[in-house]
C-alpha cells in the first residue's frame, strides 16, 4: 500500500506496507524471533495475558514522501473488535531496520516522553511498549526509514 492513509479517526500514516504472513514457512525465524522477545518483555515488565502473534507489517517511510505516522495507539479500545476477532492488542514491538545514516528525520516518540527511545535509530534496535501509548513516527526528511512491526495480542481486557 503505497500513499496517504487514513486509519481511523485519530490517525495519518505515509507509507508503503507490505505484510509477512503467518502462513509463509519462510519467515518462521522471524516471528519466532518476535514471538520470544515479546513474550520475554511481557514476562519481565507487564504480564499481560497474551498469547498471539499476527502477521509481521514491513514499513518503508521516504523522504520525498514526508513519509510518517501521526500519533495514534495500537489498540482496540476505541475500536470494536472485528465480527469472528478473538484477540487485542495488547504489546506494540518496533524493529528498527534502516541504519541511522540512511536517512534523518523518522524519530519515533512515545506521548509523554520515555526515556532511552536515543538508541531506538540505531539498525537492530527493538522497542516492545504497551500498546495503548500514544506514539508516532515523525516525518522522514532525508532518505529512506524502514521498521518491522507487529504485536502481541490476548484475550479481551477484563
Amino acid at each position: 500500500i503505497a500513499g496517504a492513509i487514513t486509519w481511523g479517526l485519530f490517525a495519518a500514516r505515509r507509507c508503503e506496507l507490505r505484510w509477512l504472513s503467518r502462513e509463509d514457512e519462510s519467515y518462521a525465524w522471524v516471528r519466532n524471533l518476535f514471538y520470544r522477545r515479546l513474550e520475554n518483555a511481557n514476562r519481565t515488565n507487564y504480564g499481560f495475558d497474551v498469547s498471539y502473534l499476527p502477521n509481521l507489517q514491513f514499513a518503508t517511510y521516504h523522504a520525498a514522501d514526508q513519509g510518517h505516522y501521526d500519533w495514534h495507539a495500537d489498540d482496540d479500545f476505541f475500536n470494536p473488535i472485528a465480527p469472528g476477532r478473538v484477540f487485542v492488542r495488547k504489546l506494540s514491538c518496533v524493529l528498527q531496520l534502516s541504519a541511522p545514516e540512511d536517512y534523518d528525520g523518522g524519530e519515533f516518540e512515545i506521548e509523554g516522553g520515555q526515556p532511552g527511545l536515543d538508541g531506538l535509530r540505531a539498525q537492530g534496535a527493538m522497542i516492545v511498549f504497551p500498546s495503548f501509548l500514544r506514539h508516532r513516527v515523525t516525518p522522514v526528511t532525508r532518505g529512506v526509514r524502514h521498521t518491522l512491526t507487529t504485536w502481541m495480542e490476548g484475550a479481551p481486557w477484563r
